[in-house]
């Protein structure tokens, strides 16, 4: 794929082992200058690569070898496979493409014991590569290696800006940027000193790697900074459905011991884990099983939708137009790390908060975070037994309201009735494509109200709908708001301390070019820690709270993984520490939580505590009842002046 190919394609997830040798059959496949050689003495070379036993690792090669990408940041686990594929990157570069690279390790001794160990060998071993070395003694060292074709390899660590800042290069990787030598603030950090020598390159690239570590680490922020993330997915062996691997979907038997260590030993000599299909529940077993489960990986966003079966499969949805690309793979990506493994070395360091950071950095691939709070998927899955009926608003309710976040090319929404003394319920959730489709929904569909016996007393609309204003489609809402000012509010989490949780601020809103189009709308700017906080106590609350906080008989495990996957966790910084909500782990759809938050707001907005008790509704609704009739049997009537009738009531 080309570079100005991108923005016509907004893709960059069709890859396949293939990818590379039909765009441009003259080049050979990212690996082939490494492992024609590994492949040739498999026999004689046990534990050698092959494509098959590290299927995810292709797709990794092939967006390194994409034109489309000028910088790729790669979040892992530890001892996956992911450094050896850059350096098998390194090899087609230096055989095919023969353009200056540096590489940049955190130290010098590290950066010459893996020139010494990993790259030198692979010069000397490969035979097209080895063919191009010189006899002359300066152009093979462990600082640098230089080849009869004018490729260049020179070592860079990071804590000399010194070799930082030397010749021009193409590209540039960056390994174990989470090791570097922390920034002394009189030069720029060692990742921006390294990206400034490929200025003078237009097909530049610049590769960030490394396992995490806290979330103000290096590759978390280059990772969260990527515009396009890509996660790997795979196909069912049973059902076909294409799902991500997700820690939370590993399963393992529940023994009768006390002693973790003990239990992690059990699990891991018994074999005792498997991975549970998170669409048909099927047990995917370690082994045989898993490797073939591994071998379908396709690579796309988690706003993308993949159809087909392995081999055939379509991707479906854009992309941003960026050409900043961010990838995660973790320990279960790994063919020789069986599923026993991970529940064995969870189970044995839960106990233990180094022995938790470990696992989150070094099998998860994901930061450690301090965990202060988490609402529970147990307690959800337990209100979600209730036997409410869906789309049903009970006679106790005296509001319906509407929420909805914002996504690229869709909107999820809920919809909830509150009653008096913060009492809710949920009424509907789901995901519609267009604002029409949510308009239509939320603001202009009748909902039936019933009694605790199920009959229908009355209907009732949603008051009002409040939709996050999404920063990509700022404008966007802002008209659709303004169409309706009186129903559809705006809202945004301020960055800031406000004198009340909740602050409504008149925005007028100038489109970007367009000098005489301006939007005014309500906002509503909201403390955002403050209502997520408001929604974990309410998913605690039981029967007997004034402010029961409850479910309908049709929530599915969509709604309970999107519930569940933000926690409270301590951040730890220079300037003290601080408890922040954050997703559990990355790239989790959170859309429904941030649509039950809006939720909390719009309890404040309507006044829920304020509205009235059942009772009292009981009695409007009577009141209503008899008014409408009289009034129509009085239209209806053919005697005397109904207007003067109707005398006192006025």
């Amino acid at each position: 794929m080309k570079r100005s190919d991108i923005i016509k394609s907004k893709s960059l997830i069709a890859i396949d082992a293939t990818a590379i040798e039909s765009s441009e059959p003259q080049k050979p496949s990212v690996w082939a200058s490494h492992h024609r050689r590994l492949t040739r003495r498999q026999s004689d070379r046990p534990g050698m690569w092959k494509n098959e036993n590290s299927p995810v690792l292709r797709g990794i090669m092939d967006l390194c070898a994409d034109d489309g990408i000028e910088e790729l940041t790669i979040k892992k686990a530890a001892q996956i496979g992911g450094s050896e594929s850059v350096r098998n990157f390194i090899g087609y570069c230096a055989h095919n493409d023969p353009d200056p690279i540096m590489l940049v390790l955190p130290s010098e001794d590290i950066g010459r014991r893996i020139m010494a160990r990993r790259i030198l060998p692979l010069f000397q071993d490969t035979p097209c590569l080895s063919r191009l070395m010189t006899n002359r003694a300066n152009d093979t060292q462990l600082t640098g290696v230089y080849l009869a074709n004018g490729f260049t390899l020179q070592l860079a660590w990071s804590g000399s800006p010194g070799s930082l800042s030397a010749d021009p290069q193409r590209v540039v990787i960056n390994d174990e940027v989470d090791k570097f030598v922390e920034w002394s603030g009189r030069e720029s950090d060692p990742v921006s000193l390294a990206r400034m020598r490929t200025q003078t390159y237009s097909n530049r690239l610049i590769i960030n790697i490394s396992t995490p570590t806290i979330p103000s680490g290096m590759i978390s922020r280059l990772f969260d900074s990527s515009p396009i993330k890509l996660y790997p997915f795979f196909s069912c062996l049973k059902c076909g459905a294409w799902q991500r691997i997700v820690f939370q979907r590993i399963r393992w038997e529940k023994f009768d011991e006390k002693n973790p260590d003990l239990l992690a030993s059990m699990i891991r000599k018994r074999k005792a884990a498997w991975y549970e299909c998170d669409s048909c529940g099927c047990s995917i077993k370690s082994g045989n099983e898993k490797w073939r489960f591994l071998q379908t990986v396709t690579w796309a966003t988690l706003d993308q939708v993949i159809e087909g079966p392995p081999g055939g499969q379509r991707i479906i949805g854009d992309l941003p137009e960026s050409y900043k690309v961010g990838c995660h793979i973790w320990a279960a990506h790994a063919t020789w790390i069986e599923w026993h493994d991970i529940a064995s070395a969870f189970i044995a360091a839960k106990a233990d908060r180094l022995g938790l950071q470990n696992f989150s950095n070094s099998w998860l691939g994901e930061v450690f975070q301090e965990q202060v709070e988490s609402p529970k998927r147990s307690t959800l899955i337990r209100k979600s037994e209730s036997e409410h009926p869906v789309d049903k608003v009970p006679s106790w309710a005296g509001v319906l309201v509407a929420t909805a976040d914002t996504q690229k090319d869709h909107f999820w929404y809920t919809l909830r009735a509150w009653g008096n003394g913060r009492r809710s319920v949920l009424v509907k959730h789901g995901k519609v494509e267009t604002l029409n489709m949510l308009e239509e929904l939320c603001l202009h569909t009748n909902y039936q109200v019933i009694d605790r016996n199920g009959s229908v007393v009355a209907s009732m609309m949603p008051s009002l709908l409040l939709i996050d204003s999404g920063g990509h489609r700022t404008q966007e809402v802002y008209l659709f708001a303004e169409s309706n000012p009186d129903r559809i509010f705006p809202t945004k989490g301020a960055s800031h301390q406000q004198r009340s949780p909740v602050v409504s601020r008149r925005v007028s809103y100038k489109s970007p070019g367009e000098k005489e189009s301006v939007v005014d709308v309500q906002l509503q700017m909201f403390d955002v820690g403050h209502y997520k906080d408001e929604l974990a106590r309410l998913q605690q609350t039981s029967e007997s709270d004034p402010d029961h906080w409850q479910l309908n008989d049709k929530v599915d495990d969509e709604y309970i993984s999107q519930m569940s996957s933000q926690h409270k966790v301590m951040v730890r910084s220079k300037s003290g520490q601080r408890m922040i909500w954050e997703t559990i782990s990355s790239g989790a759809r959170d859309h429904l939580w941030d649509c039950e938050v809006l939720q909390c707001v719009s309890a404040d907005i309507v006044h829920a505590n304020l509205l009235p008790t059942e009772l009292e509704l009981i009695d409007e609704r009577k009141f209503a009842a008899e008014s409408e009739s009289r009034m129509e049997n009085l239209i209806k009537g053919d005697d005397g002046d109904w207007l003067m009738s109707y005398k006192g009531r006025w």
